[in-house]
């Protein structure tokens, strides 16, 4: 049960007590006689209930009748069969239902002296004798005490349902508000202050606005991007194909360049669509893969490839390290890291690939000695189409790194980039041995 239940539960029962002292209250003002003639049962009336018994029993009703004559004595009252008292006082109203409904009790003694059947009993002293009581309630209809608690009620239940309704509407204005695409619109901080389900609520509401708004944000920077990126492969191509009808002797150099420029609009929307299929949560098979071989067959080709400019390859991995992945995705985002290492690194410089083990996550660091990022650009290195301002070419889409960063996320693992000192980057990745929502390898 969670603290608004509390809530509600106290402020009712707060109404049932206030309602109880409210009548208890309003029966104490109005009924202060309602205790007069009933039983008296101190110490000091048994001893005089003890007393008479006694003169009645070895005496006689005469003997008892001047004992009680005396003034001295407190009243107390001895009613025969017929109800009458033997000193012939009025007897209190109410009395016989009082001595009736206590029978047997110490209060009241039941004796028989001379052929006759005798009752005692003594009553407190606001019961005056030849004065009946005041009756007990229940004769008019209770309508004050009905009132005060009808308006008690009523202004808990207002209280309550103030409590709950405010944000309530709250938030229904703010899913108003995102409903006519108003995504900057949030719940007050108020609300947020309250400290129960309601504002883990609102709190909800507002993350996930906030959510919203950057995942339209992102598909619209997406868009401009993609738009960008595609405008400038297109404008080359419709060049080609107007060179190729001015210069029919140049088709053979015209049709290189645009396979040249189909093949990199293919590549960006493979990356375009790889990523699009990461950020839907599509997922593949996963195995159990030997992460210091996968960075081998890398750094086997990234050697092939990169030969002519004189680069130093080092990778350092422990001889079993096993992690479980899906293997081409797993493939595409390191090999994605060491080609941009490979990149800005200087000719015949170094890119060294250092692999470490702990009994649940496997830690990659990729570094070259190339001339690093500038500091403040270091949260945008793994966005898409983001290019650094010091880089040396601007060859590729600027999708390799934020690629990267949606498998490594995608496997529960995560990537950060910092400058090495010295000159440099390095690209830290942090990966689980197994995956979270697997109870077993997948084959």
């Amino acid at each position: 049960m969670g603290r608004l239940f509390w809530k509600f539960f106290l402020l009712i029962a707060l109404a049932q007590i206030l309602a109880v002292a409210a009548i208890g209250t309003i029966m104490w003002l109005t009924e202060p006689q309602r205790q007069a003639g009933s039983l008296d049962r101190s110490p000091p009336a048994m001893m005089m209930l003890d007393a008479a018994a006694v003169i009645l029993q070895h005496a006689g009703p005469t003997a008892l009748r001047e004992w009680l004559a005396s003034p001295a004595h407190p009243p107390v009252w001895v009613l025969d069969a017929h109800g009458n008292d033997l000193l012939g006082r009025p007897v209190p109203a109410g009395s016989a239902a009082v001595t009736a409904d206590t029978a047997g009790s110490q209060a009241v003694r039941h004796l028989t002296s001379a052929g006759q059947h005798y009752t005692l009993f003594m009553l407190r002293p606001d019961g005056t004798p030849g004065v009946a009581p005041p009756p007990r309630p229940g004769g008019p209809f209770p309508l004050l005490p009905l009132v005060t608690v009808l308006l008690a009620s009523l202004l808990c239940a207002a209280l309550l349902a103030a409590y709950v309704a405010r944000p309530v509407r709250q938030l229904r204005n703010g899913f108003r508000e995102l409903r006519h695409g108003n995504l900057g619109a949030r719940l007050a901080p108020q609300i947020l202050q309250r400290h129960d389900e309601l504002a883990e609520l609102a709190t909800e509401f507002n993350q996930t606005a906030e959510r919203l708004r950057q995942l339209l944000e992102g598909q619209r920077r997406l868009l401009h991007d993609v738009s960008h990126e595609l405008r400038s492969p297109l404008a080359r191509l419709q060049a080609a194909i107007g060179l190729a009808r001015q210069q029919p002797e140049r088709l053979e150099a015209t049709l290189q360049r645009i396979e040249l420029e189909s093949q990199r609009i293919d590549a960006l929307v493979g990356e375009l669509l790889t990523l699009s299929r990461l950020d839907a949560g599509a997922r593949g098979m996963r195995e159990v893969l030997d992460l210091g071989e996968l960075l081998a067959d890398i750094v086997e080709d990234a050697r092939f490839e990169s030969r002519e400019r004189g680069l130093e390859l080092r990778l350092a991995a422990p001889e079993e390290c096993g992690i479980e992945a899906e293997a081409p995705l797993l493939h595409r985002a390191l090999e994605n890291i060491v080609r941009n290492a490979i990149r800005h690194a200087p000719a015949d410089g170094q890119v060294s690939i250092d692999v470490t083990t702990e009994e649940n996550d496997s830690h990659i660091q990729i570094s070259d000695n190339g001339p690093g990022v500038p500091e403040a650009e270091l949260p945008l290195l793994f966005a898409p189409f983001y290019r650094a301002s010091n880089a040396a070419t601007s060859d590729g889409h600027g999708l390799g790194l934020a690629l990267a960063r949606r498998i490594i996320t995608a496997h529960g693992g995560t990537i950060s980039a910092s400058n090495r000192e010295g000159g440099g980057l390095v690209v830290s990745i942090r990966l689980p041995r197994r995956h979270a929502n697997s109870g077993e390898t997948q084959h």
